[in-house]
């Protein structure tokens, strides 16, 4: 790949996502200006990420980061050409390079552009209103356009390959990064407001290491391309499979537009939100979850609202409120005809965002629903080891914190009870089993205490072992 398709790869995504912003422009024509006027990303002006030759003109442009000073050459229409010294806009980035050139056209004089749909009309309704000096403008830019078949970008959006710098940081601190080229596209078209920001947790039908998932991901092909912000796996996991800044391959469905909540397409929803996919323990119709996986969720879920100004979610399970004040999670299964997130998550999404919000101060706390009716971490059923009742009434401090709540109790155990050696019901005693079975203790599942719960869980009560 030479440097003019390394250019037009590079640049082509925030040309396709700008205009979609903006609702005006031809993408291949585009490109083509920007080919054309940087010579390929080289020239001086595009060390300042002026790729469209941009001069400056006084409240024209509100992404600029300031001007610098160089050279040009304009034609006169007896053809001769002279040379001129005058400001230009400089920008920080390739993306508000791009935004610049639209706000830049986005003017009355350029209406005529507006309305082409073709690049050969959108150059020369450019051309007309002064765009260009140059006698031969359009015909330059459409030899760029055919030699390079640009017209190919002008083709409703398909799946695409997004280039992550592997030396970026995650976004989230509670992730590590896993980049290789992702279904994505850059930038996401997000909502300022953040009443319009949506998270929508989705499932992965697997329960696969999330690093393994988003790998399996990569090597789709281009008709099935797929990606998400966020990977959680059964062990609680986080890895961060596409930049926030990006549009990710996740909600788009296969249902018409005009049957989506107030006319969204789980495409459209993409570009608002921040999407997280759960790996499962158990299989349809419930899809359940584990302890560990729905506790990142919620984590995740909290430092995505910090981070990005959202002092509370919203969910009440009404797919018509998506894209309202009132409503800021969204379901897949609104969007496509298929059970994502699964029933377990579906039914406990309220309870979810009930936690995140207690979290974040605007919320008492939740009731969840049990995946049938069990405790489970890992697809293993903990309610052999577990009982609200009596963790409740056998520890005091317990009972004065959480009463009866059988799910804050449930959290309580998972994330400190099975640490601390707390024993969770009247059949089991950890420090009594750990004593009577050495055979246990000197096992890797004697390496901590958690270890002998889950022996006891996956053996022990099975076997005629000392465990009372």
């Amino acid at each position: 790949m030479g440097i003019q398709e390394e250019f037009i790869f590079k640049i082509q995504p925030y040309i396709t996502a700008w205009k979609k912003q903006f609702g005006f422009g031809v993408v291949s024509a585009i490109i083509g200006q920007a080919c054309l006027e940087s010579a390929y990303g080289t020239s001086e002006k595009a060390s300042y990420n002026n790729y469209f030759g941009l001069k400056y003109k006084p409240n024209r442009v509100t992404c600029s980061i300031g001007t610098f000073s160089d050279t040009s050459y304009e034609q006169r229409t007896d053809g001769s050409y002279y040379q001129i010294t005058t400001s230009w806009y400089m920008f920080a980035d390739m993306n508000t390079g791009v935004e610049g050139y639209f706000q830049f056209i986005n003017t009355g004089g350029y209406t005529e552009a507006k309305n082409q749909t073709t690049p050969e009309g959108y150059l020369t309704a450019l051309k007309n209103a002064g765009y260009a000096s140059s006698k031969k403008y359009v015909e330059n830019v459409m030899r760029v356009v055919n030699t390079y078949n640009l017209t190919q970008f002008d083709e409703e959006e398909t799946p695409m390959r997004y280039h992550v710098d592997p030396n970026r940081k995650p976004d989230s601190p509670l992730a590590k990064a896993v980049w290789t080229d992702h279904y994505c596209t850059y930038p996401r078209q997000t909502k300022k407001k953040p009443c319009e920001f949506t998270i929508i947790p989705h499932c992965t039908a697997g329960n696969s290491s999330a690093e393994a998932t988003a790998r399996y991901w990569a090597s789709l092909p281009e008709s099935k391309g797929a990606s998400s912000h966020y990977i959680i796996d059964s062990k609680g996991v986080i890895v961060q499979n596409v930049p926030e800044d990006c549009r990710a391959w996740t909600t788009g469905g296969d249902i018409p537009k005009e049957k989506c909540p107030n006319h969204i397409t789980g495409s459209e929803m993409d570009h608002q939100a921040i999407t997280i996919e759960v790996a499962n323990i158990t299989r349809e119709p419930d899809w359940c979850m584990s302890a560990e996986a729905i506790n990142s969720l919620v984590n995740l879920m909290v430092d995505i609202c910090k981070r990005n100004g959202i002092s509370c979610l919203k969910y009440s399970a009404n797919k018509a409120l998506v894209g309202t004040p009132e409503q800021n999670v969204a379901a897949h299964r609104w969007f496509a005809r298929k059970q994502c997130p699964g029933n377990f998550l579906y039914d406990n999404l309220a309870a979810v965002v009930t936690t995140v919000n207690l979290y974040l101060g605007t919320s008492p706390a939740p009731a969840l629903v049990p995946c049938n009716g069990s405790y489970i971490i890992n697809g293993l059923d903990y309610s052999v080891v577990f009982d609200p009742v009596y963790y409740s009434d056998k520890y005091s401090d317990l009972k004065a914190a959480f009463g009866t709540n059988a799910d804050l109790l449930w959290k309580h155990f998972c994330d400190f009870g099975m640490n601390e050696f707390r024993q969770g019901s009247a059949n089991f005693n950890p420090q009594v089993y750990k004593d009577n079975n050495p055979d246990v203790a000197n096992s890797p599942y004697g390496e901590d205490n958690f270890g002998y719960y889950t022996h006891f869980v996956q053996f022990g009560q099975y076997e005629p072992r000392v465990h009372n």
